[in-house]
Order: C-alpha cells, then sequence, then structure tokens
C-alpha cells in the first residue's frame, strides 16, 4: 500500500517542501488578511471603529506572539528536532525560495478572499469566515508533518548516526552503502564532532564570543538580513496595502483589494524567478542590487504622492509593483536562508532563532507606526524606507560575504 513514510529521492523532497510551503501559506495568510480586514466596515463597526493606532495594535499583536513562539524555539529547536532541514546544498536556495513564493500566494490568497467578501458587505461572515480559514493551512501542514523524516542533522548531533544515514539515503535515492551517502554521514560527523566538542550547551558568553568562529560577527549578519527586510518596507505593502491605497491613493476598497492581490501574484511570479538565479547570482549581489531598487521605489513613489496628480499616483502604483520586483528577487527569500548558512551548526539554532525573533520585533514596530505614519505625515512616511534601502547597500557591501553553493557543514 502506497504511504509517505516509503516515499524517497525526488518524491520525498517534494513532500518536505510541500509540508513547509503550507506552513508559510499559513504564515503568509495571517500576514495579509488582517490589511484587508482593516477595510472592511463590517469588521470595524463590530470593534468601535478604532483608530490609526488601535488599528496598527490590532495588527501588529500577531508579531508579538510569533516573537514568543522565537523565544521557545531558542530553547526547545535543539530538543524537539526540525523536519524540514534536508535539502542538498545545489538546491537549497531554490527550495527555501519556493517556500516563501508560497508564503506570498497566502497573501495573494486573503487578499482575493476579502475582495470577494466585498460583494456580501455588511455582514458578520465577510470578516469571521477569513479568520477562521486559517486552521486549513494549519492542518495540512500537521498532516503531512507526522510522516516525514527527521532533520540528519539533528539525528546525527543526538547521537544517532545509523537513523540519519537510513534518512539521506532515503532522500538521495541511494543504499546506505552509496559512496555519496557514506561521505555525507561522515561530513556531519565530522561537523558536529568538531562544534560540540567543548560542551553541549550554548551559553550566553559564547553567542557574545569572538574566537576563531567569529560567533557573534556571524549572529549580527543573520539578523542584519532580517533588520534589512523589515527596515526596507516589505510590511508597509505587503502587510498594508490595502490600507495604503485607500489612504493614501484614495481608492476604494473592492479597488484596492483587487490591486493588492494583482501585486501579490506579481511578487509571486518575481520571487519564483529568484528561485533561478539565487545560487548563481548569489545571497550579496542580490541584495545589494534589491535595496539600491527598493530605495529608489519608495524614492517615486514618494514623489508621485507628493505631487498627487493622476498620472503621478498611476506613476507611484507602477513603482509598487517595480519595487516587488526587487523585492521578490532579494529580500523576500535571503533573509531566511543567510541566518542558516552563515552560523555554524553548532549555532544555528539559536542563530536563525535570534533572526527570526529581529524580524518580528521589526514588524511589530513597522506594523504599529505604518497607519499612525501614513495619518499624520503623508507621502513623507514613504521616504523613510527610501533612506533605510540607500543606507543598507554600502551595509551589505563592506560587511556581508557570499554563502552560496558551500553545505551546511
Amino acid at each position: 500500500m502506497w504511504s509517505l513514510t516509503k516515499l524517497e529521492g525526488t518524491s520525498l523532497n517534494i513532500a518536505i517542501t510541500c509540508a513547509s510551503g503550507a506552513g508559510f501559506m499559513l504564515f503568509g495568510y495571517d500576514q495579509g488578511f488582517f490589511g484587508g480586514i482593516l477595510t472592511n466596515t463590517a469588521f470595524l463597526n463590530e470593534f468601535n471603529n478604532p483608530g490609526a493606532t488601535m488599528r496598527g495594535q490590532i495588527v501588529a499583536l500577531y508579531d508579538v506572539g510569533c516573537m514568543m513562539g522565537c523565544l521557545v524555539s531558542m530553547y526547545y529547536g535543539d530538543m524537539l528536532g526540525r523536519k524540514p532541514e534536508t535539502a542538498e546544498a545545489s538546491r537549497r536556495g531554490a527550495l527555501i525560495v519556493f517556500q516563501l513564493v508560497m508564503n506570498i500566494g497566502g497573501i495573494s490568497l486573503t487578499n482575493w478572499m476579502n475582495y470577494g467578501f466585498t460583494f456580501i458587505p455588511g455582514t458578520e461572515v465577510s470578516w469571521r469566515f477569513p479568520i477562521a480559514f486559517q486552521i486549513f493551512f494549519a492542518l495540512v501542514t500537521v498532516s503531512l508533518v507526522w510522516f516525514l523524516p527527521e532533520s540528519p542533522r539533528w539525528l546525527v548531533q543526538r547521537g544517532r548516526t545509523d537513523e540519519a544515514s537510513v534518512i539521506i539515503a532515503r532522500l538521495r535515492a541511494k543504499p546506505t552503502h552509496d559512496p555519496n551517502v557514506l561521505a555525507e554521514i561522515q561530513m556531519l560527523d565530522a561537523a558536529v564532532a568538531l562544534e560540540m566538542e567543548e560542551q553541549h550547551g550554548v551559553t550566553v558568553k559564547e553567542i557574545f564570543s569572538g574566537g576563531k568562529q567569529q560567533t557573534l560577527r556571524r549572529i549580527l549578519l543573520g539578523m542584519g538580513t532580517q533588520f534589512m527586510q523589515q527596515m526596507g518596507g516589505t510590511n508597509v505593502v505587503a502587510t498594508y496595502l490595502p490600507v495604503v491605497l485607500t489612504a493614501s491613493f484614495s481608492l476604494s476598497a473592492r479597488v484596492a483589494l483587487i490591486v493588492s492581490a494583482t501585486v501579490s501574484i506579481w511578487l509571486m511570479i518575481w520571487g519564483a524567478m529568484c528561485a533561478l538565479v539565487i545560487d548563481s547570482v548569489g545571497r550579496r549581489k542580490l541584495m545589494l542590487y534589491g535595496a539600491a531598487a527598493e530605495s529608489i521605489c519608495f524614492a517615486l513613489i514618494a514623489a508621485g504622492l507628493a505631487v498627487n496628480t493622476n498620472p503621478t499616483l498611476i506613476m507611484a502604483i507602477a513603482f509598487i509593483y517595480l519595487y516587488y520586483t526587487a523585492y521578490g528577487l532579494s529580500f523576500l527569500s535571503i533573509p531566511f536562508i543567510y541566518p542558516a548558512e552563515i552560523n555554524s551548526q553548532r549555532m544555528r539554532n539559536t542563530g536563525t532563532s535570534w533572526s527570526t525573533m529581529t524580524n518580528w520585533a521589526l514588524a511589530y514596530l513597522v506594523i504599529s507606526v505604518t497607519p499612525v505614519g501614513i495619518q499624520n505625515i503623508g507621502w513623507k512616511y514613504y521616504l523613510i524606507y527610501a533612506i533605510t534601502n540607500a543606507v543598507f547597500v554600502p551595509l551589505v557591501y563592506f560587511f556581508y560575504v557570499e554563502t552560496k553553493k558551500p553545505s551546511l557543514e
């Protein structure tokens, strides 16, 4: 009888990617649905038409929960394991990019769903159903992950080398005695032995130390990618685009949701294109070009809103699409790849947890202040992100190293 537990090779890798992708769709759906619901009059009436500050907190509290999850992962991730850490070095970037495209797919879905419910305005179902629908992606993820193999790296770290060998053989569709499988196991053994030889627990002192492995520098570089993603303005447009389009561009709620949905599809396309170039062009160059292009786009969006004529507003909307082109090819995916690649095996869970916590902390900040910023300073608010992106260009150039191709060991 066919079973998920008997998959191997390409089919097993596809199953792992789909399980992770479903989780990322949930991630994207959660990010996107409140931006649309905040244009829903039934929802706003139900909660007594909250002001800009309260709207920011309604959306941003999601990020507080995510920060708490990162803290739990930091302390219990090594104990519990991590199912999807199984990609080969040659395909790692492309597979992670695919997962981030699924994230944008979740945002796109919620925009189209919110648009559909504009045809039954004033009803509770128009905002209650989108909130309840989140459970679908959670159930899919839990159902698939239950049958998937554990991370070979984590198993080796726990001394379960024989199990890791069997899983690597399944992932590569080769027997356990194949030379490539044996070589990969030996590499894992050597990497874990080297990094765990002194002690088993990661200490605060070790996190803030330098030494040969430059631990603190690695952690800060990983956190920096997440800092650049959030302070580059992604959540201004990803989370709040329907609100931005109604408040800054004076579009109707329905038209704003249509534009938001098409923009998210545009981002999915360019996010998918990133999978074709990320392992050849490299992470560093894409961040350099991406930050420069994002800075130009935000500057021209602000200029179009400042002039405030029909042609300049159309130009500003066009540059939202171009912003997503640059973002999809760079900071959509790289902040979720780079921290795992730059940190050592021993510090990977700690480093990626701190990086992701940085993402959520700054997402909370940006999401909290965006409604207030748009309300109080209008087009000048978008200039902030033109400036931050411009600053990121020399930051990447002088401090970031390339991490493409080498294995995680």
